[in-house]
């Protein structure tokens, strides 16, 4: 097993969660032609991706060098973690944050062939190229400075999740009101007639 201490795992989730913001954002934005600041996040940070990246890094030790293992390690954990979040999410705020239903094999808008297919490249891109470099990094900077700097990004994170939750839940309860009175209205239409 890779020999990183917690603050180097927090760094690795937290780089991670921010590279998944940007490819998010970047790729939904091109694609609608205006900025789409992505995630459930109000700040940079996409967890999906972090928690995919620290998976996948745990899960590919010993195996690097392998890409069609690494490739299908992020096909499978990529499809699973993402039904997962959309699964609970959709339960937990009644809002869909993604939908694929319009995409060929999909199953239930959640996940879908292409998607998964992505995860699987952008894992052999993660293990083989990027995380390297990241990791370079983030073990040359001093414990001091490291244990700083993840202590601030945790605080703002934590802040940040704590305020999204908040926000989640009290525009899930607009739209559950959104939908008693639409039933309520339907009720008295039908009554009418």
């Amino acid at each position: 097993m890779y020999q990183y201490n917690m603050l180097q795992w927090l760094s690795f989730f937290f780089i991670y969660c921010f590279f998944g913001w940007i490819f998010e954002s970047v790729y939904v934005s091109g694609k609608s032609g205006r900025w789409v600041n992505r995630g459930f996040l109000n700040g940079p940070f996409l967890p999906l991706y972090g928690s995919g990246s620290i998976m996948l890094l745990l899960l590919s030790n010993g195996y690097k060098s392998n890409i069609f293992f690494i490739y299908m390690l992020g096909v499978l954990g990529g499809t699973v973690i993402e039904y997962i979040t959309g699964t609970v999410m959709e339960a937990l705020f009644k809002v869909r944050y993604w939908d694929y239903s319009n995409r060929r094999y999909n199953f239930q808008g959640r996940i879908c062939l292409t998607a998964s297919a992505t995860w699987g490249f952008l894992a052999i891109l993660m293990v083989q190229v990027i995380h390297p470099s990241v990791e370079k990094i983030i073990l040359s900077f001093p414990a001091t400075l490291l244990t700083v700097c993840v202590l601030l990004i945790t605080v703002w994170v934590s802040g940040d999740f704590a305020l999204s939750f908040r926000e989640a839940f009290e525009l899930r309860d607009v739209l559950t009101k959104i939908d008693e009175a639409k039933e309520e209205l339907e009720t008295c239409n039908g009554e009418w007639m």
